[in-house]
């Protein structure tokens, strides 16, 4: 009987041991949630920012380029000389929208002393050049962002017979593509410069120009890394729009031939092969023409004329 309670006794013991022992959880191999890729979101580009800006502000032609947290404004200042002399400038504004700091703050001096002689140009930002200018009709003033600097001041390119004399016209419009910079004023027409190196731009005239009865447009063949892109500059409502003609850059000659009968085509020689492209100022498109017609310059001049 004794032999009997304590066995029975052993068992309870053996039992209440085993059901007092911890639960362990099985371990994985991989905890998904620590080791699950995180997911950067791209900051998103604010639409505002609080900082004191300096001086009367023409609101119609301030710019704030968000994704570069560079805020750009024009102010009028008048500083009192000599009576009854009084000297106006503009004041070309620039701020880091993150620190609030005044990055640039350049007095302009206008010769004509109008009250606003500048325009600022903020809409004809790229992400190659990263300038925003400022131009009256004798110069352009850009800050590149790039560089957090000024570029020095630069003229359109005036013809000779122009040489010295003011343009009391309204300045005009700016735009931007790639490395270059494209302006035109209503007694010169376009021009352009290439700012590769924004701290000695260099003056570039169209190639050709072509009044199509509506807009003036004006042609230049420009250099590219990959070759030569044919860039036409057209004047809407006294602004520019710029498109590209090729689909990518090619390997051209500098010369442009203008078929001379009409006057509607401009030829284009490769320098790598003999072959052409041909471009209808017309049409504003490239056209396709037989291969019997590449046999050399002459052979297409005369093709276009009977065309």
């Amino acid at each position: 009987m004794r032999s009997n309670i304590a066995y029975i006794f052993f068992f309870l013991i053996l039992f209440a041991c085993k059901n007092e022992q911890p639960q362990i959880e099985p371990v994985s191999s991989m905890n998904e949630k620590e080791t699950a890729p995180i997911v950067q979101k791209a900051k998103p580009v604010r639409d505002t920012f609080n900082c004191e800006i300096f001086g009367k502000i023409d609101r119609t032609t301030d710019s704030w380029i968000a994704e570069e947290e560079y805020y750009f404004a024009m102010t009028n200042d008048i500083f009192q000389k000599i009576q009854p002399e009084v000297m106006r400038y503009n004041v070309f504004q620039v701020y880091n929208t993150l620190t609030c700091e005044l990055r640039f703050n350049g007095k302009l001096r206008n010769k004509e002393n109008l009250i606003r002689p500048y325009r600022l140009q903020g809409d004809i930002y790229n992400p190659i050049t990263r300038l925003v200018c400022t131009q009256n009709p004798e110069e352009i003033y850009c800050y590149h962002m790039g560089f957090g600097e000024e570029v020095v001041p630069i003229s359109p390119p005036i013809s000779s017979k122009r040489q010295g004399k003011i343009d009391k016209e309204q300045p005009c419009d700016l735009d931007s593509w790639d490395n270059y910079l494209f302006g035109w004023t209503k007694s010169e027409g376009g021009y352009a410069f290439n700012m590769t190196n924004h701290r000695s731009p260099i003056a570039l005239r169209y190639s050709e120009s072509h009044y199509d009865g509506k807009a003036e447009n004006y042609y230049f063949l420009l250099e590219q890394k990959s070759g030569k892109q044919l860039v036409r500059c057209e004047i809407v409502n006294d602004r520019i729009k710029l498109s590209t003609i090729f689909d990518q850059p090619l390997a051209l000659r500098q010369q442009i031939v203008r078929e001379q009968t009409a006057g509607r085509y401009l030829i284009f020689k490769y320098s790598d092969k003999l072959d052409f492209e041909v471009y209808d100022l017309v049409e504003n498109k490239l056209i396709s023409v037989p291969k019997k017609a590449k046999a050399g310059t002459a052979s297409m001049r005369t093709y276009l004329k009977n065309v």
